[in-house]
């Protein structure tokens, strides 16, 4: 009797890194970031794919600030829909939509939004999703504090138990139903060392990121830190 329930744990283990692989390829994918000359930058992350009918992505704001073109999958280019520095959340959309389109229909794997959770936990066991993939497509984390004040934010970032390495930003942390609870960030010093390297913009502010974008009415909710210029918005 222990044996078969062994072996049925050890099939629910695989199903659920089969299920969460999945999650990464068709929600995840990684940016390629150039100047106006055409030469790739240096950084490097990932954008978690939010709304696939409008084909929105997230990421870390810092991730694209010094960018003049972005790609993802070093293909189709996008454009810099919202911005809200003091979230460090960044929203992109295609250039060209039916670029988009061609491009997702030659992947050898479906392309899908991730859906968002209701809220971020404040522990928990999670799963992350980061670009480039490692040998498990999913690896585990455990939420340590979820929107813990401190000296980087006013409202917090989610804690997590492992490090993220420089290039890991824009990774999903998704909870035991797939959902997005989370978007690993990396925030760097002096000598491009990372300073809070078991960082996560939570679920929350991606939903209200995305509330900004795409409806006016609610945008005033969002606070625009002084010194940001309009542009930083864009439709």
């Amino acid at each position: 009797m222990k044996f078969l329930q062994a072996l049925l744990l050890l099939a629910a283990s695989s199903w659920s890194v089969l299920a969460l692989g999945a999650e990464c390829r068709e929600s995840v994918f990684p940016l390629r970031l150039m100047d106006k000359a055409g030469v790739a930058s240096q950084g490097f992350g990932a954008a978690v794919l939010l709304d696939k009918k409008r084909w929105v992505y997230a990421t870390p704001a810092n991730v694209v600030a010094d960018a003049d073109r972005i790609f993802v999958v070093s293909l189709v280019e996008l454009r810099v829909l919202y911005v809200d520095r003091q979230s460090n959340v960044a929203l992109l959309v295609p250039k060209d939509l039916e670029t988009m389109k061609i491009w997702s229909g030659f992947l050898p794997h479906n392309v899908r939004a991730v859906e968002l959770a209701p809220a971020s936990p404040s522990t928990g066991n999670a799963q992350v999703c980061i670009y480039p993939l490692r040998s498990l497509p999913a690896e585990p984390t455990r939420v340590v504090s979820g929107l813990e004040p401190g000296p980087l934010d006013s409202e917090g970032l989610m804690r997590l138990d492992r490090s993220i390495q420089v290039g890991e930003s824009g990774g999903a942390v998704l909870d035991a139903d797939h959902r997005l609870i989370g978007m690993v960030v990396t925030l760097l010093g002096q000598g491009g060392t990372p300073v809070y390297p078991s960082l996560a913009i939570p679920v929350e502010k991606l939903r209200q990121a995305m509330i900004s974008a795409f409806e006016p009415a609610l945008r005033a909710d969002v606070s625009v830190p002084s010194g940001v210029p309009s542009t930083q918005v864009r439709r």
